[in-house]
């Protein structure tokens, strides 16, 4: 079981246009919606 998963990206608002749906669909929401971190729970 993973508690944590960091990746590191170029273009953190192209990544999270991608990631923010998926994670949606997937019953996941953005807890802190500030750059360049945000945090997935």
């Amino acid at each position: 079981m993973f508690s944590h998963i960091f990746v590191g990206v170029s273009d953190f608002e192209r990544t999270m246009a991608v990631y923010d749906p998926l994670m949606a669909v997937l019953g996941i929401r953005a807890r802190n919606r500030q750059a360049p971190c945000r945090v997935m729970a």
